[in-house]
Formats: structure tokens, C-alpha cells, sequence
């Protein structure tokens, strides 16, 4: 059945540059906002899930993907919320319920803190939180330094092989290669600039802004994820949430079992519990 759905491309404009987004379905709008340095393509196989029950919709993070650069060299975590909520504007959607993953979690929160006029729903997978976030987190962050010998796209490649190898065991079927393919030209598209939402990120206090948030919110991590240890510290924060500890945890999350991934979110949109 989920062959059946497609899944359309489109632009649209806003005060922050153009935004490509992909979307699908009809109901009720649910957002999602991927991780860095990845793009919309990375939610293409829940959305075909999601779109049976939800008009979903899964934008590119400026810098990402094939969104325009960030108009404001040194884009903060308050403007990535300004940006979706200019995007939701741009097409029509006045209040929608978000979900994000990683970097897209704290983008995600601080959509719903910012606009919380926006958000019905609120669902946040693998969210970052450091108890010191500069020196902690800001250390390891660097640009992709640009090779004459093409070393930079071979890093890469070991980079993001070696980071899922755990979850997709070597030698690697067809779809993980091309998976893999995929999301490092994703890494790379975004260049020198990759590390962009990292840096927002690593300034961004999370903690402070946890209390705005109005909308009922699941707080939920892979069992293997790295971000476990943050669900009931953010969860503490928040008015009202559940936790749950769901499918996968690699950095391809959204491809290790989009079917358990769809079933917590629908699941918690129908009835949030709180």
C-alpha cells in the first residue's frame, strides 16, 4: 500500500530564502525536521507510513539538503524556529503537530517555545543536551576542509560507514549503500558550512526554554542511541510529557524500522496521554 504513495517536491518562499520541502498525504499536518547534516530525503520511508493518516510534511533545514544557505551568517537556534514558523506560514498551515530528530528535536522545541501557537502536537527523538554544551560539544565540531585530492569525500564516507556499521552489519545491502550514498553527497552538499546547526545548537540553552512549551510532547530515544541518557532530564522540564524508548538508534534512524517509528508517532497523535 505505501508503494502507492507519493511522496511530491516543492520550494516556497520566506522572509529566510527558499525552503525545499517534501510532502505527502492529507489530514491533519504533522512536520518533521531531520538532523544534521542529513535532508527531508531522510524521512521518505516513514512519510510513505504516515501520509495514510496525516498531511506530513518534511522540510530541509536551511543550509541543508536543497534549501537555501542561512540569509544570517551566524544562524542561531531561535532563528531555525523563526524559519519553520515561517515555513508552516508559507504554506498555509497555522498550527501543525511537529516532529524532530536530533539537531531537529531542539529545532522542534524551540518552534513549540518560540510559537507555541503553532504546535498541537509535539514529538522529540534523541534530544541534545549537554550540562555544558561549549566546551563539551563545540570542541569536537568541525568544517569539512576541502582537499585537492578528494580526501574529504573518502573521510566522509568512513565517517558515516563506521557510524551506522553497528546498526546495518558490513557487507552492506544494496539499499544501505545507497542509503549511504545519499547521505553523505547530503553532508557534503552542505560543505564548509555542515557544521552550521551544530554550532547553533552547542550555544543554544535548551533547558531554559523547555518550560514555554504548551503542547503535550512525547520525549523518546532509540534504545542505542547515544541521546538515551537525555529522555527523563528533558522530560522533567516540560508541562506535560511521556517518555518512550522506540525503535532503532543509529544515525539512520528513520531507515532501521520506519513501521514501529510511524506506529509511536501515530500512536501518540491520536492519543497523547497527557
Amino acid at each position: 500500500m505505501t508503494d502507492s504513495v507519493k511522496i511530491r517536491r516543492a520550494y516556497t518562499d520566506t522572509p529566510y530564502g527558499q525552503l525545499h520541502y517534501r510532502y505527502a498525504g492529507v489530514g491533519e499536518p504533522l512536520l518533521l525536521i531531520h538532523q544534521t547534516a542529513t535532508s527531508s530525503y531522510a524521512y521518505e520511508p516513514v512519510m510513505r507510513l504516515l501520509a495514510q493518516s496525516c498531511r506530513v510534511m518534511a522540510v530541509d533545514t536551511p543550509g541543508y539538503g536543497m534549501s537555501d544557505y542561512p540569509t544570517n551568517r551566524e544562524y542561531t537556534a531561535a532563528d531555525y524556529g523563526r524559519t519553520f514558523a515561517a515555513f508552516l506560514r508559507s504554506v498555509g498551515i497555522e498550527r501543525a503537530s511537529v516532529f524532530g530528530h536530533h539537531t531537529g528535536a531542539s529545532f522542534a522545541c524551540e518552534l513549540a517555545a518560540a510559537f507555541p501557537e503553532m504546535v498541537d502536537k509535539l514529538i522529540i527523538d534523541g534530544t541534545p543536551y549537554w550540562e555544558n554544551p561549549i566546551e563539551d560539544f563545540l570542541s569536537n565540531v568541525h568544517p569539512i576542509e576541502l582537499r585537492d585530492d578528494g580526501g574529504h569525500l573518502m573521510e566522509t564516507w568512513r565517517e558515516l560507514s563506521g557510524r551506522i556499521e553497528p546498526f546495518f552489519p558490513r557487507p552492506f545491502s544494496e539499499d544501505t549503500l545507497r542509503t549511504l550514498h545519499w547521505e553523505v553527497l547530503f553532508k557534503l552538499i552542505a560543505g564548509e558550512r555542515y557544521h552550521e546547526a551544530y554550532v547553533a545548537l552547542g550555544h543554544y540553552d535548551i533547558m531554559s526554554r523547555l518550560p514555554l512549551i504548551e503542547a503535550p510532547t512525547l520525549v523518546m530515544s532509540g534504545e542505542h542511541d547515544g541521546l538515551r541518557r537525555t529522555v527523563e532530564p528533558v522530560a522533567a522540564k516540560l508541562k506535560r510529557a511521556r517518555t518512550c524508548i522506540g525503535p532503532g538508534g543509529s544515525y539512520l534512524k528513520t531507515y532501521e524500522d520506519p513501521e514501529a517509528l510511524a506506529g509511536v508517532i501515530l500512536d501518540f497523535l491520536a492519543d497523547p496521554g497527557v
